[in-house]
């Protein structure tokens, strides 16, 4: 299902347009490591969108539209190459080898790479709390879209869903599913997903993957890890996933 689909829905909030969200994104300002703020989110924009014009107007190609997930990707390759563009090796492990074959731009010589997590996790945070203003309404009233929910119970047993949304309404839709994800432990945060049991669906229910993440999922906070400190786990709700994903980590940087 891509990404247009809740569109159609009565929204309370922001409309949920890829250039809504851009462009609250875009507003944020991050707390420097070095002190101040920063609306580095806006000048990374800004940066990329004029050089691409530049190559835009040189080839007669159309100008170049960066949305929230574009930036997202910068942000991700800027921390991933932050060591080598500033000489600030963590281990051969956090070593991007390809690094040693690129120079910086000036632009981002004076950027601490903790500067640039930041802002990825502001730009997360503001996404999912765009997504969670439909997702809580939809989830509460059940009554609301009913055509949605009509559609989705008409399948209820018969579909393989690949989700590219960040929200839950086809899980609170469809009520009963399969994601592989175990049944929360009442004295736990989250659940951990099972590839066997998602793969066995052994109540033959309509099965369900977010091949983009949603609002729920975050990594695994503490031991045991399955397989890593990367295990993918599903929160009991929004407000827990934030805790989990966001707020723990920004408070360590």
């Amino acid at each position: 299902m891509g990404a247009g689909a809740v569109l159609d829905f009565q929204h309370n909030g922001l409309f949920p347009s890829v250039s809504n969200i851009t462009e609250e994104v875009l507003k944020l300002n991050i707390h420097k490591v070095e002190g101040g703020e920063r609306p580095l989110l806006r000048e990374l924009y800004t940066h990329v969108v004029d050089k691409l014009n530049k190559v835009s107007e040189k080839n007669h190609i159309n100008r170049a539209q960066l949305n929230f997930e574009n930036l997202l990707h910068i942000l991700e390759m800027c921390i991933a190459y932050s060591g080598c563009l500033h000489k600030e090796y963590i281990s051969w492990l956090a070593f991007p080898e390809f690094g040693t074959l690129i120079h910086p731009d000036k632009f981002l010589k004076d950027i601490h790479t903790y500067d640039y997590i930041r802002a990825a996790y502001g730009l997360q945070k503001t996404v999912m709390d765009i997504v969670d203003q439909y997702d809580t309404h939809f989830r509460e009233d059940e009554l609301s879209e009913k055509w949605y929910r009509d559609f989705w119970k008409s399948l209820s047993g018969k579909s393989n869903i690949f989700n590219l949304n960040y929200d839950n309404t086809i899980e609170n839709s469809l009520g009963e599913y399969e994601d592989g994800f175990l049944p929360i432990k009442e004295d736990e945060d989250y659940s951990r997903f099972s590839a066997k049991q998602s793969y066995e669906n052994r109540r033959n229910l309509s099965t369900i993957a977010h091949l983009h993440g949603q609002i729920l999922f975050s990594e695994a906070k503490s031991y045991p890890f399955d397989y890593s400190m990367r295990d993918l786990v599903k929160n009991r709700d929004y407000r827990t996933a934030c805790k989990n994903r966001i707020e723990g980590a920004v408070s360590t940087i």
